[in-house]
């Protein structure tokens, strides 16, 4: 045996423990990105994924800034936007909504079979403000299914954060859709 060999399963058993004691391997954890990880077994979306993906594209030369946390904001095939927030660190998403008059914001949360078990599990809050206005925070669990329709006539920017919401990162998978974005 090589010294390359011992190398190649140390680092092996090395990325096993990291990704087995944080439970949430973005490679494993359910998060339906574009870069062709796995979809969960989830609940049945309440939103069309025609009117998601007509959301996305409209919003999707719109994005200002993300702020990456516990894994990369990215789109995800379900056409929402995946954020996974640390314990240090929210994830966000600022969109520039000049010229817009609304959008309406579909949070969700998407739990696995083994996360499910935990009461713990996917419970983060989010919130979402206009410019420099006052955040709305939301708490948003595996059972939530609002939408939230924010009038953005006058505005520049949404912001959108999500941060671990019940002291715990556990599955916290959240996906923002957006949809029915109007123009002024």
């Amino acid at each position: 045996m090589t010294i390359k060999y011992f190398i190649n399963a140390a680092l092996a058993l090395f990325m096993a423990s990291i990704i087995s004691a944080c439970g949430s391997d973005q490679a494993n954890s359910g998060a339906p990105t574009e870069s062709g990880l796995p979809a969960p077994p989830a609940k049945p979306d309440n939103v069309s994924s025609q009117d998601l993906s007509a959301g996305i594209e409209a919003m999707k030369t719109r994005v200002l800034r993300t702020v990456d946390a516990l894994a990369k904001v990215e789109r995800t095939r379900a056409f929402r936007y995946f954020m996974h927030p640390s314990m240090e660190k929210d994830a966000v998403i600022e969109f520039d909504v000049s010229g817009l008059s609304s959008v309406t914001l579909s949070p969700r949360v998407d739990l696995d079979a083994k996360c499910m078990k935990d009461p713990n599990a996917g419970v983060v809050e989010m919130s979402y403000a206009l410019d420099d206005a006052t955040p709305t925070s939301v708490l948003v669990d595996r059972d939530y299914d609002q939408l939230l329709d924010i009038e953005v006539n006058q505005s520049k920017k949404l912001t959108v954060a999500v941060n671990q919401g019940n002291g715990t990162v556990t599955c916290d998978w959240f996906g923002l859709g957006v949809l029915n974005v109007q123009t002024q």
